[in-house]
């Protein structure tokens, strides 16, 4: 699988002629949204066992060609983006905007934000209000109840969802911005340096 990612230039120094590097540098690896990748990861890719994660782009603004090409920030002087190739069976492929709304306070509704993250996924308006109601008007629901509940839901950033969501109440169409995540880069995975 073909896939982008931008990253700082020592990284090609390190793989070298390693066996493959894993992730150790990432600012992230303690955030709640990382870590429930990494879990997920764990589940669907068969052999993955750490908490490395490496993130890179599959398709930006539906396109599978670099992202500088497409509107993608540029590069800083420490930077390169890597075209890369790894096998299918070793990459998560999900929604970025998806993934991150589940986050974000901004992409959900003032009414979910009375529940406090975590965010619900809703497919719809109609999916949203039904889930506030049930645990917003249930006294007996702890938070932890509630979080476990919001958070089952994430997993529909991952593809086989994306067709169930109201594009048009969403605001965007899943699939356009598709993260893909992986567990390790070897040198024989680089395909392509833009600098």
């Amino acid at each position: 699988m073909h896939l982008w990612m931008r990253t700082h230039r020592d990284l090609l120094n390190e793989i070298g002629n390693t066996d493959g590097v894993v992730n150790r540098w990432s600012e992230r690896a303690a955030d709640e949204d990382y870590q429930w990748m990494a879990s997920q990861m764990q589940q669907r890719i068969a052999g993955c066992r750490g908490h490395s994660l490496w993130w890179a782009w599959q398709k930006y603004s539906g396109h599978e060609d670099c992202p500088l090409d497409h509107g993608d920030e540029p590069l800083k002087g420490h930077e390169v983006y890597l075209r890369l190739d790894i096998p299918a069976h070793d990459v998560l492929l999900s929604d970025y905007r998806l993934h991150f709304s589940t986050q974000l306070p901004t992409y959900r509704s003032t009414k979910q934000q009375l529940l406090g993250p975590p965010f619900y996924l809703p497919f719809d308006q109609h999916d949203e209000d039904e889930f506030i109601a049930a645990h917003r008007s249930q006294p007996g629901h702890s938070y932890d109840e509630v979080a476990r509940a919001a958070q089952a839901s994430w997993v529909r950033c991952f593809e086989p969802d994306w067709p169930r969501f109201d594009t048009e109440w969403l605001g965007f169409t899943p699939g356009e911005l598709v993260q893909a995540t992986f567990a390790i880069i070897r040198a024989d995975n680089i395909k392509e340096i833009r600098e």
